[in-house]
């Protein structure tokens, strides 16, 4: 008797946690908000064309594809950025400049950015002024931003 009591415990507790685990998050929360855009920024390649461009490349061949959308992609990645940053997910930071043009500290964070994470985290980084970046990431994201401002060599406030 205890053996199936033990077991429909077991079973009752996995059904549950496939099915928290399975369903997909409320539409306007933070984890709403960052599927959508992850889903925009890195689109699932189809893989006729992953096998297509991998055999252009076994046989030497380059083969770039692209596909050319309405243009509502920045749009709708911008307004997701906006509602994470609303929802208290990303920090918007504006860093201004001491030794290094605007252009010069975006190249540099970017790189930076790319190497220190991988495609799954969300930020931006934008022009703010004459003297100034303007950096969105999320606030578990500060200590490795804070390493980036600091190879960008610049001064921070805000």
């Amino acid at each position: 008797m205890r053996k199936r009591l033990f077991i429909g415990a077991i079973a009752a507790v996995v059904i549950g946690v496939a099915a928290y685990a399975l369903s997909p998050p409320k539409e306007g929360s933070v984890e709403w908000h960052k599927r959508q855009y992850l889903a925009l920024r890195y689109p699932k390649v189809p893989l006729k064309e992953r096998i297509e461009v991998l055999w252009a490349g076994v046989r030497g061949r380059i083969l770039f594809k692209c596909s050319i959308g309405d243009g509502s992609e920045p749009r709708a990645l911008l307004t997701h950025v906006r509602a994470l940053e609303q929802l208290g997910y990303l920090r918007r930071r504006v860093v201004i400049l001491t030794n290094a043009s605007p252009g010069e500290a975006m190249a540099s964070l970017i790189t930076g950015a790319h190497d220190a994470m991988p495609d799954g985290h969300i930020w931006h980084v934008e022009p703010a002024g004459m003297d100034s970046v303007l950096l969105l990431y999320p606030r578990k994201d500060n200590k490795i931003w804070e390493g980036l401002i600091r190879e960008a060599d610049v001064s921070v406030t805000r």
